[in-house]
C-alpha cells in the first residue's frame, strides 16, 4: 500500500495520535472500548495503525471520508497499536489478527451478518473467509484498495452477498492503462497505444498464432504501486515511439495488473512490479534489466525486436529452446544478480522489517528496482 499524506506531529520527539474531527464517523478505540465496539456493530472495520507511520497518516483522509459515505452500514473505528496500554490486546500477534506492518484493516462481523454478506474467499490464494480471534470475535482481514472510492465500493460488494475479490477479478478488472488519458495511439485511430490484459489476453500473447507476428513488449505492474504509477507515463511514451517507428505490425504493448491477477506473477517468474518482458510467437524471450524511463524501453524492446522479429515469422535463435547459445551470450554480457542487488533509496517508504533491495538495475533510484510486496498480498 503505497500512501503519503496525514495529520502527523511530532512533539520533543513524542509522536502525537492521528486525531479524528469532531463531526467524524471514524470512533477513536482504545483497550478499554475496542471489545464493546466490536460487539455493539453487526458490520464493521477497524484500522490498527502508527502514528509515526506516513502511510496512516496518508490513509486518515481516505478512511474518514470512505466512513461518512457508509455511515449507517457499516462503523468504522481506529486503534493506536503503539500505545503502551492498547498494546495489552496484542493485536498483531497470530491468535489475532496476525499483522506485521501498518495500517492493518480488519473486518468484523456478528453472527448474523457472516452468514448474509459476501465474503473475501480465494481458495487458491489461501483466502478462506472469516476466522476468530481470541476473544471470539468473527474477523477477517481487508483486502481492498485504500482510496475512499476503493474503500466503499469493497464493502458495498460485501454488504449486498458479493465476494469483492471476484467481482474486482472478473467484473470490475482495474488497471492502470485504461484511464490513463494519453494512452491513446494516434496511428492507430485512438485505440490503446498499451492494452490493459487479463490472464486471457496474456495466454493469448504466451500461444503461438499465425495471425499475430507481433513481438511484444508486457508489463507487470500494481495498480497501488507508487513505482508503477510514475512509470506508466514512460511506458506509453515508449510504445508510441517504438510503434511508430518499427511498424505497429511487428511490435505491440500490453500490460497486465499483476495484483489483481497475482497468479501470473508465480507463472512466469515474475519477482518484482514494475516488470517488463518480451514475448515472441507465444514464447517468452526475456526481462528487462534496468528498467528506468521512456528511452530504456525504447531502446530494449528495439534490440528484442532487432534478435528476434522474422518476416516470416519463424523463431529465431534467441526463442524458445533454440535459445541457450544466445542467452548465454548475453548473460555473459551483463552482470550477475548477485552483482545488482542493491539497497533501494526509496525503500524507506515500505514499514518492512527487512527492507526490499533492488534487482533489476544498478541504480537504485530506478523506478523499476523495487519490489514493495513486502507484506501481504494487500501491500503490492
Amino acid at each position: 500500500m503505497g500512501w503519503r499524506w496525514g495529520f502527523g506531529c511530532v512533539v520533543v520527539g513524542v509522536v502525537c495520535a492521528i486525531e479524528e474531527p469532531r463531526d467524524s464517523a471514524v470512533e477513536t478505540l482504545t483497550i478499554g472500548s475496542f471489545a464493546k465496539f466490536v460487539r455493539a456493530h453487526p458490520f464493521s472495520v477497524v484500522e490498527f495503525y502508527a502514528p509515526w507511520c506516513g502511510h496512516c497518516q496518508a490513509l486518515a483522509p481516505k478512511y474518514r471520508s470512505a466512513a461518512a459515505q457508509l455511515r449507517g452500514r457499516v462503523a468504522f473505528g481506529k486503534m493506536d497499536d503503539t500505545d503502551e496500554e492498547n498494546r495489552r490486546l496484542r493485536a498483531g500477534s497470530g491468535e489475532m489478527y496476525n499483522f506485521t506492518h501498518f495500517p492493518a484493516l480488519v473486518v468484523f462481523f456478528d453472527e448474523a451478518t457472516t452468514a448474509r454478506v459476501g465474503h473475501q474467499v480465494l481458495e487458491s490464494d489461501g483466502l478462506y473467509g472469516p476466522q476468530r480471534d481470541a476473544l471470539g470475535n468473527l474477523w477477517d482481514r481487508y483486502y481492498g484498495g485504500t482510496e475512499s472510492e476503493e474503500i466503499v465500493w469493497w464493502l458495498t460488494q460485501m454488504l449486498e452477498g458479493r465476494n469483492p475479490i471476484v467481482e474486482e477479478r472478473e467484473v470490475l478488472k482495474p488497471g492502470l492503462y485504461k484511464t490513463f488519458s494519453a494512452n491513446v495511439d494516434e496511428g492507430a485511430n485512438g485505440k490503446p497505444a498499451v492494452v490493459d490484459i487479463d490472464p486471457a489476453g496474456l495466454a493469448a500473447i504466451a500461444s503461438e498464432r499465425e495471425d499475430d507476428n507481433r513481438l511484444w513488449v508486457v508489463e507487470f505492474y500494481s495498480d497501488r504501486c507508487p513505482h508503477c504509477k510514475q512509470l506508466l507515463p514512460e511506458v506509453v511514451k515508449a510504445a508510441k515511439r517504438v510503434k511508430g517507428t518499427i511498424g505497429r505490425s511487428k511490435v505491440g504493448f500490453a500490460a497486465i495488473n499483476a495484483r489483481v491477477f497475482f497468479e501470473e506473477t508465480d507463472k512466469w517468474g515474475i519477482t518484482g512490479l514494475p516488470w517488463v518482458t518480451a514475448w515472441y510467437r507465444g514464447k517468452k524471450l526475456e526481462d528487462m534489466a534496468g528498467l528506468s524511463d521512456a528511452s530504456s524501453i525504447i531502446r530494449w524492446a528495439t534490440r528484442m525486436h532487432e534478435m528476434h522479429w522474422r518476416k516470416d515469422g519463424a523463431a529465431s535463435a534467441g526463442a524458445g529452446a533454440s535459445a541457450g547459445a544466445a542467452a548465454a551470450a548475453r548473460a555473459q554480457a551483463q552482470p550477475s544478480a548477485e552483482s545488482r542487488l542493491v539497497q533501494c533509496v526509496n525503500s524507506g517508504i515500505c514499514a518492512c522489517e527487512e527492507r526490499p533491495r533492488c534487482l533489476c538495475a544498478e541504480n537504485p533510484k530506478a523506478n523499476g528496482c523495487c519490489n514493495m510486496g513486502c507484506g501481504s498480498r494487500a501491500d503490492v
